[in-house]
């Protein structure tokens, strides 16, 4: 709808994948700005929230042009600070209620190959 998927061979490791070093950073960072160890599942999960969230907002902007955004700049800067503070809440032990009921593991649990 939105994207085509991307083309990559079968035997292609998450390292030789387009991105990856830099969403790398992105973990990293999330890691530092939440108070958890980069190869924590909450910098993890929160990392690939904020990369979710903020292509949402590129792609509905792009596909929805008459639509009556508010400025794009705040916007991200919440989006992204909420998704920060709640991240940040549960990494140092004050957990929010799971949203939906569902927990904080995405199914299927978090990629072991995502981790440093």
């Amino acid at each position: 709808m939105f994207t085509s998927p991307l083309q990559m061979p079968e035997n292609t490791t998450l390292d030789q994948w387009p991105g990856w070093a830099p969403f790398q950073q992105l973990i990293t960072a999330v890691g530092e700005c939440i108070g958890a160890e980069p190869g924590a599942p909450e910098a993890f999960f929160t990392a690939q929230l904020i990369w979710q969230q903020l292509h949402g907002i590129v792609s509905l902007r792009i596909s929805r042009r008459r639509f009556p955004w508010p400025p794009l700049e705040p916007t991200v800067i919440t989006a992204v600070d909420r998704l920060l503070a709640d991240a940040h809440q549960r990494a140092v032990g004050r957990a929010l209620p799971p949203a939906g009921g569902r927990g904080d593991r995405p199914p299927g649990g978090y990629p072991q190959h995502a981790y440093p």
